[in-house]
């Protein structure tokens, strides 16, 4: 796993509301939500609105400078309060923008929010240099006005055109889900409200309460397994304040329910805080992902049951019942042009949905006929599969096949030309290709190796590094030329993983192998080698430098900075601020 990759930000609605459920601002709810949350050294995204924001603008100044909590702006209702009138709509949403950035000149990502989405929204974001839109809730239906069902999960740019489907290239306005979902038990339930990170849902449904969750955390591990293969996994989770208190002025749900909910978000907090996972703000992550992304970003998640099991009561049943598992893994793919789902053993997508070409935004707009899939000249040996997949008759179409085994020390080593295969856990092949009509077949290679080196015509590291053969039986100087090498790859990934298993990946060798032959050529174990580096990097930024401390743990590749001040103090016996301060 690659834990830094998993990017973990948290919301929380703060706005101004007049409604028959509650009127004015949540002071109390917010200032709970964010006692939570900072306690565990996670910063809040604050969705304001003109309203709210002289009430709360002290406050999130406060935080901002001390937990780098941030801003983002709720919208007005496209229909409801704008009357579909686009330029009304952007009247409203400058005028309130002006009242924010008054308020918080530190602003600089511009990120709207709201649930009900629609082309003509996407359209005034990018007209009025937004970067970002919050509120998307993949396979939704009818829940709070909200249909979503079609729309990639995670992040993704929007296309303007087409406000539930990827931009063909790179889109102005990054997509950011309203709370993450449980991808296996949302697609085999259709259930995404039920299986999901939201407070509310979860404790009405019977998955976590006040002093268990479980659940929650089994889902998180999902979403943290899948960075061994992903640059970027988003993880935001949501929770309105006007739901986090008891008072005259918000009253939504009972004061039970309340405590149960603060109860499950500090000891999901207290988890996610010890993952070492990226801890950072809404605006921030858009920046992150317009940085790191010419198109929408490839994602492979292989998705595994949770063990979520709901209970049977008046709100799991009110659209008809919530189907328990369990369910098989499943794999579940999407990219700007398609988004698949391979149930464990499938071949073929069980979904087939192509964004190629595609105008209409009804439910069932992207849905594809996939084509029979055929597998022939299935060979399987100790060390090697082969196989050929048949594809009959289809449309031109995005598509995609997998295979399913355990994969362990296999390689890909051969594909057919137009297709990409690329493993997942060891456990599944992936092949993306396009289909041109006809029938097709993809021949699939896997070999299985074994402790493999990865040479160069010249021994210089490279992109990945490259060892020289040392002399005919010359085992000391292999593994000398090893270890210089792994201690080169260590100092250039200070900021990203370097745990054991990714440089074993790296050098082609089994993980307890390197571990062995590095503390007998260095007489520390590698981890130790590791932190002392990360530790003498961060000595230097704190003298040399005047980056916050949070940016000094991300750039020593420890995001976690309540975890990066406890591992500096063990090693110094000062906290970093002390050792700042001389």
């Amino acid at each position: 796993m690659k834990p830094q990759n998993l990017i973990y930000t948290f919301v929380s609605y703060a706005a101004h509301y007049d409604t028959p459920w509650g009127h004015g601002v949540a002071v109390d709810g917010i200032d709970r939500t964010a006692a939570l949350a900072h306690k565990h050294g996670i910063p809040v995204t604050w969705i304001v609105n003109g309203r709210s924001v002289p009430v709360l603008r002290e406050r999130i100044a406060a935080w901002h400078a001390e937990f780098g909590d941030d801003v983002i702006l709720q919208t007005p209702f496209f229909i409801e309060d704008a009357g579909a009138d686009k330029e009304a709509f952007k009247r409203r949403l400058e005028e309130d923008w002006r009242i924010v950035r008054e308020a918080f000149p530190w602003v600089r990502t511009k990120v709207a929010a709201r649930g009900k989405i629609y082309n003509e929204v996407i359209e005034a974001l990018e007209e009025l240099d937004f970067s970002g839109m919050w509120g998307y809730c993949w396979e939704q239906v009818w829940w709070d006005g909200i249909t979503h069902n079609g729309i990639p999960w995670g992040s993704w740019y929007v296309d303007p055109a087409r406000y539930k489907a990827p931009h063909p290239g790179k889109g102005r306005i990054v997509a950011c889900e309203w709370t993450v979902r449980d991808l296996n038990a949302t697609f085999h339930s259709g259930c995404p409200v039920i299986y999901s990170t939201d407070p509310n849902d979860v404790l009405r449904a019977g998955l976590c309460d006040g002093g268990n969750v479980e659940y929650w955390k089994r889902l998180f591990d999902v979403y943290l397994e899948n960075t061994a293969h992903n640059d970027q996994v988003f993880f935001l989770q949501q929770q309105e304040a006007h739901e986090m208190e008891f008072t005259e002025r918000f009253a939504v749900f009972p004061a039970e329910h309340v405590e149960a909910c603060a109860g499950m978000l500090d000891l999901f907090f207290a988890y996610v805080a010890s993952c070492s996972v990226t801890l950072t703000t809404v605006p921030r992550a858009i920046g992150m992902y317009g940085g790191a992304n010419a198109e929408t970003a490839p994602s492979y998640m292989l998705a595994r049951d949770a063990g979520g099991r709901p209970q049977t009561n008046e709100y799991t049943v009110t659209l008809g019942g919530t189907a328990a598992g369990p369910w098989p893994k499943t794999f579940l793919y999407y990219d700007k042009d398609c988004q698949l789902a391979f149930a464990d053993g499938e071949c073929a997508p069980r979904r087939l949905r192509s964004y190629v070409g595609r105008t209409g935004m009804h439910d069932d707009t992207f849905d594809a006929r996939g084509p029979q899939v055929f597998v022939r000249g299935y060979e399987k040996t100790a060390d090697r599969i082969v196989m050929t997949f048949e594809i009959g008759h289809a449309p031109p179409m995005p598509f995609g096949l997998a295979y399913w085994d355990d994969l362990s020390g296999c390689e890909v080593e051969f594909c057919s030309e137009g297709a990409a295969a690329k493993i997942i856990l060891d456990e599944l092949v992936f092949l993306r290709l396009r289909l041109t009509g006809g029938p097709t077949a993809v021949e699939l290679r896997l070999r299985r190796g074994g402790e493999l080196i990865r040479l160069s015509a010249d021994g210089e590291p490279g992109d990945r590094p490259s060892l020289r053969e040392p002399a005919e039986g010359d085992d000391a100087g292999r593994e000398r030329l090893l270890i210089r090498h792994v201690k080169a790859l260590i100092a250039q990934s200070l900021e990203r993983d370097v745990s054991l298993r990714y440089l074993a990946g790296e050098v082609y060798l089994h993980p307890k192998y390197l571990s062995d032959v590095f503390k007998r050529e260095t007489g520390v174990n590698l981890s130790d080698y590791v932190t002392d580096l990360r530790i003498a990097r961060a000595k230097f930024l704190l003298r040399k430098t005047t980056l916050k401390i949070r940016d000094v743990a991300s750039m020593c590749g420890l995001p976690n900075q309540k975890y990066f001040a406890s591992m500096f103090k063990q090693r110094t016996g000062r906290t970093p601020t002390a050792y700042r301060e001389g």
